[in-house]
């Protein structure tokens, strides 16, 4: 299933980060949009994450609000949430989003 968690009060909805583009927009209900165009690209909502987005077109490292990530060395991070700012320290969602991979391979996006 792509959507792992939807809120259409708060505005969020978290995916698998092997989610399609195309099946996000088919599991969101009418009204809500993710931020990205209605596009069928090659690759996943992961690779997309990767990529830091389209480019100067549609860049939405700020829509990120939290992505769970296996990083190299194996381990399974959690970083933000679905707040803005749900704890302290250091915000791993800004570097992970345009990282090409070197961070670790997105999980799960919100």
């Amino acid at each position: 299933m792509t959507i792992l968690d939807l809120s259409p009060g708060d505005q969020t909805v978290t995916v698998s980060g092997d989610a399609t583009l195309p099946e996000v927009f088919a599991a969101l209900p009418a009204g809500l949009y993710p931020p990205f165009p209605r596009v069928n690209l090659p690759g996943t909502v992961g690779d997309l994450i990767l990529r830091g987005g389209f480019g100067q077109t549609f860049p939405f490292a700020s829509d990120i609000l939290g992505v769970t990530f296996r990083a190299p060395s194996g381990r399974v991070i959690r970083a933000g949430g679905r707040t803005v700012k749900n704890v302290q320290g250091y915000d791993l969602t800004r570097p992970f989003v345009g990282s090409f991979g070197l961070l670790g391979e997105a999980l799960e996006v919100t």
